[in-house]
């Protein structure tokens, strides 16, 4: 059985874990966890996740809740190599003024991939080969 990949960006992680996570995150994370869907991202997404989550509650909180994360949600963790460090640069270079560096990282990983990336992203410009499942709250 061939399963889609889903990339995770940082929102979907940081709302998951919020209070009152949107249905359709809890249901993606549901589908993860049941292994209907592979998740991967990259290790920088939980520094950022670890960085909103510890502004709202504190460091030992989101810690925890990470550490939970992750024991509990199949999330394969990749390691960035130079052809994806230069993708993403590439990505930074063309789109310096709306996307982050870690957005450009995702979004190279999922196109190299050909993966479908997850985001809470509002206004992700057009970008050739990058697929895209937006999630709003």
């Amino acid at each position: 059985m061939n399963l889609s990949t889903a990339v995770l960006d940082t929102g979907i992680i940081t709302l998951y874990l919020s209070s009152k996570p949107p249905l359709a995150i809890s249901e993606l994370i549901k589908n993860i966890t049941e292994q209907k869907i592979y998740a991967i991202t990259l290790p920088i997404v939980f520094s950022e996740a670890f960085k909103h989550i510890c502004v709202k509650k504190g460091k030992d909180y989101a810690k925890s809740t990470l550490l939970s994360f992750q024991m509990e949600v199949p999330v394969k963790i990749v390691d960035m190599d130079m052809i994806l460090a230069y993708d993403a640069g590439r990505l930074k270079c063309q789109y310096r003024e709306t996307l982050s560096y870690i957005d450009c990282a995702l979004i190279a990983l999922t196109i190299s991939h050909k993966n479908i990336l997850h985001t809470t992203e509002k206004e992700l410009s057009v970008i050739p080969g990058l697929q895209l499942k937006q999630y709003t709250f």
